[in-house]
C-alpha cells in the first residue's frame, strides 16, 4: 500500500490549476493547423466575466484567430519559458524604455522616407 504522503500533484481541471502549477496554455486548431500560446492568468478574466474556468468548458471560449473555429481547438498545458534574466522592476522599465525608443526611431525613419 502506498504512503499517503507520497501522492503526486493534484489533478489539473481548471485554467487556474494550470496557472498554480506554473503552466501556460498552448492552443492547437485542428481545422487550420495553427498554434498559439496564452498565459494561463487568463483565468482571472474568465472569472470576471462569469465564464467557467474548467478546461472542458473553457475550451469553447477560445477561437482560432485564423479560421475563427472554436469546435476544433485543443488546449494543452505548456511549460512557461524561463526568463533570460532575473525579473526586476528596473529590468522591466529598461525593456519598456528601449522598446519604445526603437519604435520612435523606426517611426521617424519611415516618415523620413515618405518625404
Amino acid at each position: 500500500m502506498a504512503d499517503a504522503g507520497c501522492m503526486g500533484p493534484p489533478p489539473i481541471r481548471t485554467i487556474k490549476d494550470l496557472d498554480d502549477a506554473g503552466h501556460d496554455l498552448r492552443l492547437w486548431c485542428y481545422a487550420c493547423e495553427r498554434e498559439g500560446m496564452i498565459d494561463s492568468i487568463i483565468w482571472e478574466a474568465f472569472v470576471a466575466k462569469g465564464w467557467p474556468i474548467e478546461l472542458d468548458q473553457a475550451r469553447r471560449r477560445f477561437k482560432c484567430k485564423k479560421c475563427r473555429s472554436s469546435r476544433d481547438v485543443l488546449l494543452v498545458a505548456a511549460t512557461r519559458p524561463k526568463p533570460d534574466r532575473e525579473i526586476t522592476w528596473s529590468n522591466v522599465v529598461h525593456a519598456w524604455f528601449f522598446s519604445r525608443k526603437s519604435k520612435r526611431l523606426f517611426k521617424g525613419a519611415v516618415e523620413e522616407r515618405r518625404r
